[in-house]
């Protein structure tokens, strides 16, 4: 892509795509900043989110021209040097999707005696600054400004620049949730690929609705889409949107297990993914179905938050079956818990009853066991 030459050049759409490259490529903005520098004429670009209660920086992304290695300056603006900045006065006042040229609000005189200018922004040879503030939704936590500097030699910005960038400004505010969506989630993939668990909720219509962070893309990048209709015939459907579907119809829960490879498995190696299929009322009336997805060669037993989701269970029955995952006999459990038997019996009916398994060792296979004792068909569903 040629260099932007005016502020016009940035809303056409070669700067447009390689902002949302930036945006979707999850290493900042670096090209795209460069650009809006060349574009205004400025010699710095600088991306600054400033917390909404104290003004002070929490983040801050830096294109510099000049190649005079500002980053350390930045590092200080960021540190110590905000608190100084008499441009903070327009930041105050300024509203999201707007535009501000400061040299309105600073004059020559107040400059002169300022402690910032004289000993700060003036010594790294910085003068002239355009601020934007990048639109924002209602009750955020921070506001995100795109400060555009000149150097001394240089005039003012100007009313036509101050335009340019507010009409810059949305598209700005919309590559950054892009890259803030990706990054979520790919912290929540990761953290599903390194526990080897999380959940999936699919409505009456087999779309997705909920899931443990990362797992729903997780699962949907290594094991196919996670869309399924339930109008499908059976005959050619994938074991999992048969499963589902199934489970959906006559709430009798499925296991089976998937392989997957490449980007899902370690060193490139196939790997097996557990599934189990529950079904269970939603909140908004009829039923939906729940997931449970396990990586056994990465994960752990489920957790109490996973067990109490996937099943449906309250926090005691949840509890009473981490117990009989680790071991524990009915008798230890009343022990324990210093309750009657009738009442920690009463309680594990219930819980076998949701998990749709005849007693203990069916639920210790189901859940702890799930894998290792045949229980799943390689690519196949089977019931109870």
């Amino acid at each position: 892509m040629r260099p932007a030459t005016s502020p016009a050049h940035l809303l056409q759409p070669d700067f447009l795509r390689l902002l949302y490259e930036d945006a979707s490529s999850g290493t900042g903005f670096d090209r795209a900043l460069v650009q809006v520098a060349e574009g205004f004429h400025a010699r710095v670009a600088h991306l600054l989110a400033l917390d909404g209660v104290s003004g002070a920086p929490t983040w801050g992304l830096l294109a510099d021209l000049s190649g005079s290695a500002l980053a350390e300056a930045a590092r200080q603006y960021e540190q110590h040097h905000w608190r100084h900045d008499p441009r903070r006065r327009a930041l105050k006042l300024l509203r999201p999707g707007l535009a501000v040229r400061c040299q309105h609000l600073i004059d020559e005189r107040e400059v002169r005696g300022s402690e910032f200018f004289q000993d700060y922004f003036l010594p790294i040879d910085l003068r002239w600054t355009l601020i934007g503030r990048l639109p924002q939704a209602v009750g955020a936590s921070e506001s995100v400004d795109l400060a555009l500097v000149r150097d001394p030699r240089r005039a003012g910005f100007d009313d036509r620049e101050k335009t340019s960038l507010e009409q810059l400004l949305p598209h700005l505010e919309v590559a950054l949730g892009l890259q803030r969506r990706i990054a979520r989630a790919q912290t929540g993939e990761r953290a599903f690929m390194e526990s080897g668990q999380g959940l999936v909720v699919f409505d009456a219509r087999l779309d997705v609705v909920g899931s443990t962070p990362g797992t729903a893309e997780a699962l949907g990048r290594y094991a196919g889409s996670l869309r399924f209709s339930p109008d499908t015939g059976r005959r050619g459907q994938r074991p999992l949107a048969r499963a589902l579907r199934d489970c959906l119809v006559d709430g009798i829960a499925r296991h089976l297990s998937l392989r997957v490879g490449g980007g899902a498995a370690r060193d490139g190696a196939a790997e097996t993914v557990w599934l189990s299929v529950t079904r269970r009322r939603a909140s908004t009336g009829g039923y939906e179905v729940v997931l449970l997805v396990r990586w056994p060669a990465r994960g752990r037993l489920p957790d109490l938050p996973m067990l109490m989701g996937w099943l449906n269970l309250t926090r005691v029955e949840a509890e009473l079956g981490l117990a009989l995952l680790h071991g524990q006999t009915p008798r230890q459990m009343w022990q324990a818990r210093k309750r009657s038997a009738a009442t920690i019996r009463s309680q594990l009916r219930s819980l076998y009853a949701k998990a749709n398994v005849a007693g203990q060792v069916e639920f210790v296979r189901l859940v702890g066991g799930l894998g290792k004792n045949g229980a799943a068909m390689e690519g196949e569903g089977s019931g109870r």
